[in-house]
């Protein structure tokens, strides 16, 4: 290229290419000098690092594993040591507390313990480098010891703006005090001689957080306690999920006294021993537009706010709860409906055992939705289990399965690395290259003069409208099929408003019976419109169908279907 390339902002380049993967980057620095400024930057943005899981590591792959090591850490210290260091703006770094125990599950291979002194040069080399990104925005860490060392590095990122902290041993508990915009503390499962959660962890300060996620109970209460031991406001805090137990959750309702701004609320677990209370103060949450969490908790929390989207979870919300019957669930719904009857958005994403009665309710107390998702539960045939006799496992005396034991015999061989070799290890994980149908399958259909009602498939197939199909008014609907046929039959009363509509199955589709073909979609599609003139997108399980002016498309796979009511448009 010429003078062309200066034709357009160097930030409207960087732009157009910020999407590419790195594979197009690398080849973009080759067109000319220019483009090689512009895209070697974007090669540096996004850094993401994974230690193996031990269970994935054996004899046959074990040589792999450490020569991927060793490449991270060259490359962790070519760029940390250089200027584009300046161009890192995330960073995932996933480690391994358990990747020590190598050794004991493969004491056949000799060498192995190369690969863990590997995994500790790279975590090593990680955290003494870690406060050299001072343009680093967002950094996600997993299974790493939050020490001195790591919180005196995230103190001296003064850009940092999100933190994300995945199973992560916290020993220092103080002295950060981090203004982030967004603050994630999840943890799996524990950690053994884990730290005293009563004692507050102050990592985060509440003046610039705006969205805040605890999941695990062990840390918590402990972050709550910091925030309201701050003793002011979050006056930005717009987002929070969290997981509510029993011993924080007076500390929880206070907290949301402090939070003006709350516009979303996701309880995505509550094992709590009795209700929270009457009613929630007025002064807490007065701006709550959104609520996600179980549906006996969903009433509490949404009464005399302005929310729009209502979410339902599975589970009560409390210990010892009983499986909620139809009835039980249709008089949940009238409670949450007295308490936020402006709702436009309604989903349940638990399984109901009675759809069509779900849908009636739904209908009678928010006439004006305008979205709806419902996840049928399905009761799923009988399973076949693997006969053992049939494989290739083996039967102990006492009647457990075992598989073969890998070969026994030592493997000795030797690790030879070499820094250059390393560098041109070649890369993976790109994405597959989608090319276009092949002609050969079949002419492709331009789709013009359609037929009103009639499904076209790219390949010319042309389907008339399926005939009306009945089912009997006492029949429960048992899978997605069912319930189908069932609203092809006008067994089912929608908001009439309705512009969004998902249906989907609770388990997984164990028999080609069971699973969903494009004539379900074409009856549905059809069968709706009579019914929800304005609806614009149906999601079926794994099909989205979007209407365009007098035209259904099915996204995967480019199949229309002409609609029955001629748009004015």
């Amino acid at each position: 290229m010429a003078n062309g390339e200066t034709k357009l902002p160097t930030e409207l380049w960087a732009q157009c290419w910020s999407r590419s993967s790195p594979r197009n980057l690398r080849g973009l620095t080759l067109v000319c000098r220019y483009f090689r400024t512009v895209c070697q930057p974007l090669l540096f943005q996004n850094l993401e690092i994974q230690a193996p899981d031990p269970e994935d590591v054996d004899r046959t792959n074990w040589m792999y594993f450490a020569r991927r090591i060793h490449r991270s850490t060259l490359r962790f210290a070519h760029i940390s040591g250089s200027a584009h260091v300046s161009s890192v703006r995330s960073i995932g770094f996933s480690g391994r507390f358990d990747f020590g125990s190598l050794v004991e599950m493969h004491p056949a291979i000799v060498n192995i313990h190369r690969v863990e002194e590997m995994y500790l040069t790279l975590l090593h080399s990680f955290l003494d480098t870690l406060g050299n990104y001072q343009n680093l925005r967002s950094l996600r860490l997993t299974q790493l010891t939050l020490d001195t060392q790591v919180r005196d590095a995230l103190v001296s990122l003064g850009r940092l703006e999100s933190l994300e902290l995945i199973t992560c041993d916290i020993v220092v508990r103080s002295g950060f005090s981090l203004p982030l915009q967004e603050f994630k503390v999840i943890r799996w499962w524990a950690i053994v001689d884990d730290e005293v959660t009563s004692s507050p962890l102050n990592i985060v300060s509440p003046e610039a957080l705006r969205a805040l996620t605890l999941v695990g109970h062990r840390n918590c209460g402990a972050v709550l306690s910091a925030l309201i031991g701050h003793q002011e406001l979050c006056p930005n805090l717009t987002t929070l999920s969290i997981e509510l137990w029993d011993p924080f959750a007076v500390a929880f309702l206070a907290f949301l006294e402090s939070c003006p701004q709350l516009e979303k609320l996701e309880i995505l677990k509550s094992s709590l021993s009795g209700p929270l209370g009457t009613r929630l103060p007025l002064a807490a949450i007065p701006r709550l537009q959104s609520f996600k969490g179980p549906r006996l908790l969903a009433a509490f929390f949404v009464s005399g706010r302005p929310v729009s989207t209502v979410e339902l979870l599975g589970g009560s919300g409390f210990k010892d709860e009983n499986k909620p019957t139809t009835k039980d669930i249709v008089r949940d719904l009238e409670d949450i409906g007295h308490a936020s009857p402006g709702a436009s958005s309604f989903t349940i994403a638990a399984g109901v055992p009675d759809a069509l009665g779900i849908i009636t309710a739904t209908s009678s107390q928010w006439p004006d939705l305008r979205r709806l998702c419902l996840l049928l539960k399905v009761t799923p045939p009988t399973r076949r289990f693997w006969d053992p006799d049939a494989s290739d496992l083996d039967i102990d005396e006492e009647g457990e399965d075992r598989y073969p034991d890998e070969d026994e015999s030592l493997d000795e061989r030797s690790l030879h690395l070499s820094d250059d070799d390393s560098l041109d290890f070649p890369s993976f994980g790109y994405p597959d290259i989608r090319l276009p149908p092949d002609p050969d399958e079949g002419p492709l259909c331009t789709f013009d003069n359609l037929i009103s009602g009639h499904m076209y498939t790219i390949y010319g197939k042309v389907s008339p409208p399926p005939a009306p199909s009945t089912a009997p008014a006492s029949q429960a609907p048992n899978s997605l099929r069912d319930l189908i046929s069932s609203i092809c039959a006008d067994l089912a009363t929608f908001p009439p408003a309705l512009e969004y509509l998902h249906l989907s199955q609770s388990r997984p589709v164990y028999s080609s019976s069971q699973s969903l073909d494009a004539e379900d979609g074409h009856r549905l599609v059809l069968a709706l419109e009579r019914q929800l003139p304005a609806l614009r997108e149906l999601e079926l399980s794994d099909r989205t169908w979007w209407r365009y002016r007098d035209t259904w498309t099915e996204w995967a796979s480019g199949t229309k279907i002409a609609s029955l009511i001629t748009s004015a448009e």
